[in-house]
């Protein structure tokens, strides 16, 4: 059984709409509209990975491709019921729907005690945490290892909090190249949320250190933080790097 389908989606509008808010609540809004038709209420995780473009004038002809990540026990039910609801909207029409497993997995890695320096920096689209019902519109470490081990501890079924407690006092946000700004999603309401590259680092055990990086590859498919089924928290990429400056242990390499 699959732990993780990526569904690929590429629709033609039918309808002439404005499109003011975030491009990602688009892809999102159509996902839970194809649902509605159904009568589903979601209640199995998802992450809309956003549209690269999306005009504010959108016209009939227009393609516009994004993809959904689903996980869960109910996930190889999950696209061909999204695939008939799309069917069923007056606004767009699926032009194609590639439904794609995901062939990565997470088995927690071996490696030695041994305390190693890791340097990486991570290329972020909009992404916010959550405390206590505050917008956190800003890098954080801790917040970032916590939420990308919950999420592939759900997509299969590992029990990995402990390790997550045990990684995220150990890094720190040390430097990159990131912004904040303010995204509408409806009227009225806005969410503030960062973007951009981040370096990270940190003075973990070896095998920390691999099943953090192994988890942060498979956060390109599940997202971060908060806000996942608006297309925020995508993961662009990920790069280990080596440090400038003079660490008080050995670096792992990229």
């Amino acid at each position: 059984m699959p732990n993780v389908l990526i569904t690929h989606i590429t629709l033609t509008i039918t309808k002439s709409m404005r499109w003011r808010p975030w491009k990602g609540l688009f892809a999102g809004k159509v996902v839970f509209d194809a649902f509605a038709q159904l009568g589903i209420e979601p209640d199995f995780p998802f992450k809309v990975h956003p549209p690269e473009k999306l005009s504010s004038e959108l016209k009939p002809g227009t393609d516009v491709e994004f993809s959904v990540t689903f996980w869960g026990t109910k996930v190889s039910e999950i696209p061909s019921l999204l695939l008939e609801g799309l069917m069923a909207l007056d606004y767009v029409m699926p032009k194609m729907v590639n439904v794609e497993e995901l062939e990565e997995r997470f088995e927690p890695l071996e490696g030695s005690q041994e305390p190693i320096a890791v340097l990486f920096e991570v290329d972020h689209l909009p992404t916010y945490y959550r405390f206590h019902g505050a917008y956190v519109p800003f890098p954080s470490a801790r917040r970032m290892v916590l939420s990308a081990f919950k999420k592939v501890s759900e997509a299969f079924n590992e029990e990995l909090k402990e390790l997550a407690e045990e990684i995220a006092p150990k890094l720190e946000v040390v430097g990159g190249n990131f912004s904040k700004r303010i995204y509408k999603i409806s009227h009225g309401q806005e969410v503030p949320a960062f973007t951009g590259k981040v370096k990270y680092y940190g003075i973990l055990s070896e095998k920390e250190a691999l099943n953090l990086l192994k988890v942060l590859e498979l956060s390109k498919h599940l997202g971060l933080g908060q806000g996942g089924t608006m297309g925020f928290g995508t993961v662009k990429s990920i790069k280990l790097l080596k440090p400038s400056w003079e660490t008080p242990v050995k670096v792992l390499s990229p």
